[in-house]
């Protein structure tokens, strides 16, 4: 679980690599989606998707959050905080409501509780489109 401004969000920890200090961010020649940068991570090229700045337009973020995706592509969420890791049951997910088919939703996969907290739990392979990866793969 980690925190994205006052949100928080949930990655299956199967996706997660490990987390770390947000490292220096590098230009790239194609343009990205708004909220998507790239760093060098264990001498590859990564995006970074900044995931606080996305859920609230908040100020810059304090850890990243290795993912691991298929087509062994790797993805770093920028967060707030890195909260933990908890187990959660499946009586307390709920799929996404209808209302929030539109624009910067389509990376929620569903919706959890804990403690009280409203957890969005994330879609990582939605994070970036297949173009965007074209785009970083030819950098």
């Amino acid at each position: 679980m980690c925190r994205a401004g006052s949100q928080y969000c949930a990655i299956r920890l199967g996706h997660v690599l490990e987390t770390m200090r947000p490292m220096p961010k590098y230009p790239v020649l194609n343009e990205l989606p708004e909220g998507v940068e790239c760093s060098l991570i264990r001498g590859k090229l990564c995006p970074v998707v900044d995931l606080a700045r996305l859920v609230e337009n908040t100020a810059p973020a304090k850890r990243l959050v290795l993912l691991q995706l298929p087509k062994e592509r790797n993805v770093a969420l920028a967060v707030t905080s890195v909260e933990g890791v908890f187990e959660l049951s499946l009586e307390n997910l709920a799929k996404k409501p209808p209302l929030l088919t539109g624009v910067r939703s389509d990376w929620i996969e569903s919706f959890g509780f804990l403690d009280g907290q409203l957890l969005q739990i994330l879609k990582v392979g939605a994070l970036l489109s297949e173009q965007d990866w074209t785009h970083i793969e030819a950098q």
